[in-house]
């Protein structure tokens, strides 16, 4: 078995990310998230489900060991994927999972955090338990920035996970006051950035704002604003018979170019998918969407980019 730096098992090398290296449990994998280049899936199986740590770049890849009385549920079993290839060859992944389950409340006691390595191949488990409303929200979508894992709760705020340190903080970010308090608020991370999000995907004003975490968690600042009615998006949106007031997207990734007029956005607009430059204003469409995994298969692409 031939093992890369990161205890990956190496397959043959494919220009194209695939899940045909899984066999025959290609057809079963999920994506839960990706990350610099790598892609965190699982496969449910009886009696313990499969935690695995995805190269498609190579077709590397490589199945976690299990955790004890660990369940698959992307609701209560939380679990992200850190990696930042310009650091450490190595990556990290957080495990939160429930303790104890109060049926009234409907919802865990605690949560026991555990993080594994790949420099060791074990899981390390946290001491300190952490009460429910730590992982409330959206963890499932946290993004890794700045050795922590980063996600809005249900309190519109952004909760840290340090992951190089023992004993975690209640550490905790106010997201800014966008122009419109009710848009959809989410968070990505590109090129050494954390950026937020706020959009509304129905019914929504006539913009986007796109915000940038300063060095030292010390506020926002304020780096895209997209007009939609003056911009390439509303000759697309009546072409394709869309009103500038009233339609559905979805932000799929962010990428932070190195120079300004290299950034742009892709979006999920009226069943296409669509990349806009957010100096240029220039809309390109990428493809229809027409398969259910699409978003997945683009936020790989982000990753890519991104490294």
């Amino acid at each position: 078995m031939w093992l890369d730096s990161t205890g990956m098992k190496k397959k043959n090398k494919s220009t194209a990310f695939t899940f045909g290296c899984f066999g025959s449990d290609a057809s079963k994998v999920e994506v839960l998230q990706s990350c610099n280049g790598l892609i965190l899936c699982g496969i449910r199986t009886d009696p313990a489900d499969k935690i695995y740590v995805y190269n498609p770049s190579n077709n590397v890849f490589k199945m976690l060991p299990p955790i004890l009385n660990m369940k698959y549920n992307r609701q209560l079993d939380k679990i992200r994927l850190a990696f930042d290839p310009t650091k450490s060859p190595h990556y990290k992944v957080l495990h939160a999972q429930q303790i104890g389950y109060d049926p009234i409340r409907r919802r865990p006691y605690w949560f026991q955090t555990r993080i594994y390595s790949s420099e060791t191949s074990c899981w390390r488990s946290c001491s300190i338990k952490y009460p429910t409303q730590w992982f409330s929200g959206y963890f499932y979508k946290g993004v890794y920035w700045n050795d922590a894992i980063h996600w809005l709760d249900h309190w519109n705020r952004v909760r840290h996970f340090k992951l190089d340190v023992e004993h975690p903080p209640d550490t905790t970010t106010q997201i800014p006051i966008t122009l419109h308090w009710n848009n959809y608020k989410e968070l990505f991370e590109s090129c050494g950035c954390l950026l937020f999000a706020s959009y509304a995907g129905d019914y929504h004003p006539k913009c986007m704002e796109i915000y940038e975490m300063r060095n030292g968690y010390t506020g926002w600042s304020l780096r895209y604003i997209v007009n939609y009615e003056e911009s390439s998006l509303a000759a697309f949106l009546k072409m394709q018979k869309m009103s500038s007031v009233k339609f559905s997207f979805k932000f799929l990734f962010i990428v932070v170019g190195e120079r300004e007029e290299e950034s742009f956005v892709v979006m999920e607009v009226c069943r296409k998918i669509v990349k806009y430059n957010l100096l240029l204003k220039s809309l390109h469409t990428l493809c229809d969407m027409d398969i259910h995994y699409l978003t997945d298969t683009f936020s790989f692409i982000a990753s890519f980019a991104s490294v």
